[in-house]
C-alpha cells in the first residue's frame, strides 16, 4: 500500500541532490587522480599495552573516530568523548554492551527482563528501544529499520571479546550521522585479524546454569591481507522469579518458573587485502519472558521472543595526491524480530490460551561516501552522502486471525559537510550541516557549531551547540491490529532537540584528567504513545516537549605501579514542559567509580565497580529507590599471558533493587539479578 500523499508533498529529485554529491566531492578531490599507497581510513589500532602509559601520553595516543567521521584526540574533537578500552573491559568483568555503557558518566541501563535501555542524562523513557542512541560498528549504522531500535544487552550481535573500544559521543550527531543520534553516538571499533593473531578459545560458566563458549582465529599474510572468523554460542536456564502482582494460586503464587531461559549465537568474518575490506557478522538470540507482560498468561514458558540481526559490508578507501582520503561503503542489513505471546481468550474458569504471534523483517541496502581534505594546516573539510534503501520494512501479527499484515518499502538521501577551521594556535571552530530527505515525511536539516580552545597542552575548553532529529520509524507510523487495541498514524512528524553545552578538560597532573561538563537540551514534537479519546486506541503522535539540564565532573587517573581509578558524578533535571512533572525514569544523581588495580607484574588484576542510582519515578507515580551496586573481578594470566583465568561476582552485596517498568506490564518496577557470578577461561594456543 502507498504512503498518503501528505508523505510525498515535499519530495525533491533525486538527480538535485545527486548532483550536489558530486560538486561537493570534486571540490574536497580537486584535480587529484587516484594515486599513492593504499590506505584504510577506518579508526587506526591503539598501542597493545595502553597500562603503561600515563594520561599525558595516552591522550597523545588515544584516538576518537565518530566525533568527527575522521580520527583525532578526544582533547581535541568537537564533543564530549569517553573512550572504553578493551582492557577496562576484561578488568571489570562486562558481559554486554549494556554492562559496559552502565559504567560510563551520565549513562544509566533499564532492564525488564528481556531487552536493555540505554538513559541518556536524565532521559530514559522505558521501552523506547534505544532508538534515541544512534549505535554504529566500526562506523555504521546497525540501529534497524522498523524500531530504530540499538539492542545493546545479549541480544546485540557483537561479542565483547572482539571490541577494541567503544567511543561514547554525547550530544547531538545529525549533523552527520542522521536520525536517531539525538542524545548521543556509540561506536564500537573491533578488533582485526593483526589484534588476535592466531587461535583462541574461551569457555565460560555462569549463574543460573549458564554455559558459553567462543573461538576465534586470526591471520595476517604478506602484502597486508587479514583474516579473521569467530563464533561463539550461549545457553542459560535462567531464574524462578516472584511477581507480587501475580501473587494467586490460579497464577503459580506469583512464581514464573522455566520461564526467564535465554540462548544465542553470534557469527563473525572479516577479510582484507589492500584498499578492501569485507565483513559478516550475525547475532541470533532467544529469550523467555517471565514478567507477564503485555497480557499474557502468566508463567507460560511458550511466551518468548527471538532476534536476529545480519551484516554484510564491503569497503573501499585509498588516499590521494593532496591529503584527500576517500571511501566508499556498501551494506546490506537484515533484522527479524519473532514474538509469541500466550493470550488467554477463554472465560474465568475456563481459560483458552492461543499464541498470538507478532513480527516484524527489515531489510535495508545502505551505500555511502566519503571524503576528506585538508587546505593547508589550519583547515579540513569532510563531505559525502548517505542513501538508504529500505527494501523490506515488514510488520506482522496474527493467531486465530489475521490483525496486521503490511510491508512496506522507503529510502532516504543524506548529504554532509563539516568544515574544521584553525582560528588560530588555540582556537578551531568546527561547522557542520546535515540534510536528509526522506519519502515519508519531506526533508529535515540539521546543524552543528563548535568552538575547541586549546590555551596550554594541558586544557582543553569546548562550546558546543547543535540540533538532531528522530525520523518517525515504521512501527510508529504504520502499526495497527485492526482495531483491537493500537492504530497507526501515518501523518507523524520527526522530533527534534536542540542541545547546548559547555566542556572543561584539564590534565591536573601527567597522571590525573578532570573533566566537568554544564549542558541544556529542549525536545520538541516528542513521538509519544497516548490514548485517542474517539475511539480508544493506542496511537502515537507528536505531543509532549521535554526539558532538561545538567552537571558532570569525572576524575580520570592512572597512578603508580600501574592501578587506574575513574570516578563521575553526575546531576541532572529533566522535566515535562506543559505539566512541569519529572520525566519518569530519570535519576537526579548518578555516581560511578572503577578501581583496577593490577599485582605481580600485570599477571594478576583487580577491578572493582561501584554505581549508584538515585531514585527514580516509575509510569504509575510510585518509586523505584536508590541502590548502590559492586561489582568485583579477578583476573590471572598465566603460561606467559597464553592462559587467562577470570572470576567475577556481580552485585556482591547482593542488594535488593529494580527498575521502572515499561507500560506493557503490570509491575510498577520490575526486579533485578542478586549476587551472581561467571568463571572464564581463556587460552591462546
Amino acid at each position: 500500500m502507498d504512503p498518503p500523499s501528505r508523505a510525498r508533498r515535499t519530495d525533491v529529485p533525486r538527480r538535485r541532490c545527486l548532483g550536489g554529491v558530486i560538486g561537493l566531492l570534486a571540490c574536497l578531490v580537486g584535480p587529484a587522480a587516484l594515486a599513492g599507497p593504499a590506505r584504510q581510513a577506518r579508526p587506526s589500532d591503539l598501542p597493545s599495552d595502553l597500562t603503561t602509559l600515563s594520561l599525558e601520553e595516552l591522550m597523545d595516543v588515544e584516538v576518537v573516530y565518530a566525533a568527527s567521521r575522521y580520527e583525532q584526540t578526544s582533547l581535541a574533537a568537537p564533543a564530549d568523548v569517553t573512550v572504553i578500552t578493551a582492557d577496562e573491559i576484561r578488568a571489570y568483568g562486562y558481559r554486554t554492551l549494556a554492562e559496559i555503557l552502565n559504567g560510563v558518566r551520565g549513562l544509566y541501563v533499564t532492564y525488564d527482563r528481556n531487552y536493555s535501555y540505554v538513559g541518556v542524562r536524565g532521559f530514559g523513557r522505558p521501552g523506547d528501544y534505544n532508538s534515541r542512541l544512534l549505535v554504529l560498528i566500526d562506523g555504521y549504522r546497525i540501529n534497524d529499520n522498523v524500531y530504530d531500535a540499538a539492542l545493546v544487552g545479549p541480544e546485540f550481535s557483537l561479542d565483547v571479546d572482539l571490541i577494541q573500544r567503544v567511543e561514547v559521543v554525547r550530544g547531538p550527531g545529525s549533523s552527520l550521522y542522521g536520525t536517531s543520534a539525538v542524545f548521543g553516538v556509540v561506536n564500537i571499533i573491533t578488533n582485526k585479524a593483526q589484534d588476535l593473531p592466531g587461535l583462541r578459545a574461551a569457555t565460560s560458566v555462569a549463574s543460573w546454569s549458564t554455559v558459553e563458549a567462543q573461538v576465534d582465529y586470526g591471520h595476517t599474510w604478506e602484502g597486508g591481507r587479514s583474516l579473521l572468523v569467530s563464533g561463539s554460542g550461549w545457553d542459560s536456564d535462567g531464574q524462578s522469579l516472584f511477581y507480587p502482582e501475580f501473587d494467586d494460586p490460579a497464577t503459580n503464587d506469583g512464581v514464573a518458573e522455566d520461564a526467564d531461559y535465554e540462548s544465542g549465537g553470534r557469527l563473525r568474518a572479516v577479510a582484507a587485502a589492500g584498499a578492501w575490506s569485507f565483513e559478516v557478522l550475525h547475532g541470533s538470540r532467544e529469550k523467555g519472558i517471565p514478567t507477564g507482560s503485555f497480557g499474557t498468561v502468566f508463567n507460560d514458558p511458550r511466551t518468548r521472543t527471538v532476534d536476529e540481526q545480519t551484516y554484510a559490508a564491503a569497503t573501499w578507501s585509498r588516499r590521494v595526491v593532496g591529503e584527500v582520503d576517500i571511501e566508499a561503503h556498501l551494506a546490506y542489513n537484515r533484522y527479524s524480530y519473532r514474538g509469541r505471546y500466550v493470550q488467554d481468550y477463554g472465560t474465568p474458569g475456563n481459560p483458552l490460551p492461543v499464541v498470538n504471534n507478532d513480527k516484524a523483517l527489515g531489510e535495508w541496502w545502505t551505500a555511502d561516501v566519503q571524503a576528506t581534505r585538508r587546505f593547508g594546516p589550519r583547515q579540513r573539510l569532510t563531505g559525502g552522502a548517505e542513501y538508504r534503501l529500505n527494501t523490506r520494512q515488514q510488520q506482522t501479527n496474527y493467531d486465530v486471525a489475521v490483525y496486521l499484515d503490511d510491508d512496506r518499502r522507503s529510502d532516504v538521501l543524506g548529504l554532509y559537510v563539516e568544515d574544521e577551521i584553525g582560528l588560530g594556535r588555540e582556537v578551531t571552530l568546527y561547522l557542520g550541516l546535515r540534510h536528509d530527505q526522506y519519502d515519508t515525511f519531506g526533508g529535515t536539516t540539521n546543524p552543528r557549531l563548535a568552538l575547541v580552545w586549546i590555551p596550554a597542552p594541558r586544557t582543553a575548553l569546548k562550546f558546543l551547540a547543535g540540533r538532531a532529529f528522530r525520523a518517525p520509524n515504521a512501527y510508529e507510523l504504520y502499526y495497527q491490529d485492526g482495531g483491537l487495541s493500537q492504530k497507526g498514524n501515518p501523518l507523524l512528524d520527526p522530533e527534534s532537540i536542540n542541545t547546548y553545552e559547555v566542556v572543561c578538560e584539564r590534565l591536573i597532573t601527567e597522571r590525573v584528567l578532570l573533566t566537568g561538563a554544564a549542558y541544556a537540551y529542549h525536545i520538541s514534537d516528542l513521538i509519544t504513545q497516548t490514548v485517542d479519546p474517539s475511539d480508544g486506541l493506542i496511537v502515537f503522535q507528536n505531543l509532549d516537549e521535554v526539558r532538561a539540564r545538567g552537571i558532570e565532573f569525572e576524575l580520570d587517573g592512572r597512578l603508580a605501579h600501574g592501578v587506574r581509578t575513574r570516578f563521575s558524578w553526575s546531576a541532572q533535571w529533566s522535566e515535562d514542559v506543559e505539566s512541569g512533572d519529572t520525566l519518569s525514569n530519570s535519576p537526579r544523581h548518578l555516581a560511578k567509580l572503577h578501581v583496577d588495580i593490577p599485582a605481580r607484574g600485570g599477571r594478576l588484576t583487580t577491578g572493582l565497580e561501584m554505581l549508584y542510582v538515585s531514585e527514580r519515578q516509575t509510569l504509575q507515580a510510585t518509586t523505584a529507590a536508590e541502590h548502590l551496586l559492586m561489582n568485583l573481578t579477578v583476573t590471572g594470566r598465566l603460561l606467559d599471558g597464553r592462559m587467562e583465568l577470570q572470576g567475577s561476582i556481580y552485585n556482591l552485596p547482593d542488594v535488593d533493587y529494580a527498575d521502572p517498568g515499561s507500560g506493557e506490564h503490570i509491575q510498577a518496577t520490575i526486579d533485578q539479578d542478586g549476587r551472581s557470578y561467571r568463571a572464564i577461561l581463556r587460552y591462546k594456543f
